[in-house]
């Protein structure tokens, strides 16, 4: 029998969990984890958050997430970012929000570009900045995001962060409308 790689046991983690098997999905996660696979470790983090395929167990998942975004892994840092928004599994702490909501955007993630647009709109863990929740929409919108779209369009409708533009804000409900999405 050959010996399976990382990524093998995590594609094969993922089959079960498509094939309705979250126990043998879990037991895959956590071979492909063990070996350092970052995807799996997200993967483990998601699992243990939810229960699905095991006791649901918030501080295992914060465990595992943190492993992620450890091994270089973007949403592992959204994650992160977003458990200590919260206060899920860690204590509430807007400046380790902010913390990984930067590691995550600066790795690209454009969900964490708006996690962090948001941050800035509301002052949270920042002093309060609508030129830089701008900045971070903007960015989040170009990669494609529909929320960092809407936060966008939001901006521009109310005139936070330059003068108020509503042809620029229904450009942006066009843009998500022609995406197929619907926020109402």
């Amino acid at each position: 029998m050959a010996v399976e790689t990382a990524g093998e046991l995590f594609e094969e983690a993922v089959a079960a969990r498509k094939a309705q098997q979250p126990s043998k999905a879990v037991t895959l996660f956590q071979l492909a984890a063990n070996r350092g696979e970052p995807r799996a470790m997200l993967e483990l983090g998601k699992v243990y958050r939810s229960g699905d395929g095991v006791a649901k167990d918030v501080k295992q998942s914060v465990s595992w997430f943190e492993k992620a975004a450890n091994a270089g892994n973007p949403s592992g840092m959204l994650y992160m970012g977003a458990m200590y928004a919260m206060g899920e599994g860690v204590p509430r702490d807007d400046r380790q929000a902010v913390s990984w909501y930067s590691k995550a955007a600066a790795a690209g993630n454009i969900a964490g570009m708006d996690a962090l647009g948001q941050i800035y709109l509301s002052g949270r863990g920042v002093p309060k900045d609508y030129t830089e929740a701008v900045r971070w929409f903007r960015q989040a919108a170009a990669g494609g995001n529909p929320a960092g779209m809407f936060h966008l369009g939001q901006m521009y409708e109310k005139g936070w962060g330059f003068e108020r533009d509503p042809n620029q804000a229904d450009r942006k409900s066009t843009r998500l409308n022609s995406s197929h999405l619907v926020i109402s």
